[in-house]
């Protein structure tokens, strides 16, 4: 059963016994705790549907239609969701997706920031010897840097 697996995807920021017993009316004072509940029941009504995955694009597509119509702006939710639950499933992305601070870090590279992903076999070399949730790791973290050293060589 995928139940514990998709409520630990969902629930990264709590210990996970707490988040499925969540009554609180707020979560860390910045979620409303329905969002809590409501993502793991999207998920686990898809059960089948994640255990047939055998891609991550699929995974993107399920975690999408559940978090998007929870969350705002779902981007990091949804892909966190999918990598998380990939795991589980050993299913790990081959493409590098871009969502808020790795779009930052990608367009610092000069990418446009409207691709929803880009190919590790477009990023520089040194990237490439990185798997693709490497690549999005570093991307999102030195965003800053990145800027700074286009500008420098510009």
């Amino acid at each position: 059963m995928l139940t514990r697996p998709i409520c630990a995807a969902l629930y990264t920021e709590l210990p996970l016994q707490r988040a499925q017993t969540v009554s609180d009316s707020r979560i860390n004072g910045v979620f409303p705790a329905r969002y809590y509940r409501s993502s793991p029941r999207g998920l686990t009504r898809r059960q089948e549907a994640v255990r047939a995955c055998k891609s991550f694009p699929e995974l993107i597509d399920i975690s999408e239609k559940v978090a998007g119509r929870i969350w705002k702006n779902s981007e990091v939710t949804v892909y966190d969701t999918a990598c998380r639950v990939g795991a589980y499933l050993g299913i790990e992305p081959k493409l590098v997706y871009l969502h808020a601070g790795v779009r930052k870090g990608a367009k610092a590279l000069g990418f446009k920031g409207s691709l929803p992903f880009i190919s590790p076999s477009k990023l520089p070399k040194e990237f490439r010897k990185l798997k693709p949730d490497e690549i999005e790791n570093c991307l999102c973290i030195y965003r800053d840097a990145l800027k700074r050293l286009r500008k420098e060589l510009a």
